[in-house]
């Protein structure tokens, strides 16, 4: 496996990370349960995010060099 093949697969497991978490937020939002749950959960979905973000400038810069 090769850093790209590595960064791609990273980027899909945020993905689904933030897809999980957001569902876990409307469950929450319909169970009325603490707003501190929900906070953290958004809190993670903004780290996910960020990860992406750098996953991607790194992806993009591997393909440059090819």
């Amino acid at each position: 496996m090769d850093k790209k093949q590595v960064l791609k697969e990273e980027i899909r497991n945020m993905l689904l990370v933030i897809q999980a978490l957001k569902e876990d937020i409307e469950r929450y939002k319909i169970l009325d349960e603490s707003p501190y749950l929900i906070k953290c959960n958004e809190e993670v979905i903004e780290t996910c995010i960020n990860k992406i973000g750098k996953y991607t400038v790194m992806l993009n810069e591997e393909e440059m060099k090819l």
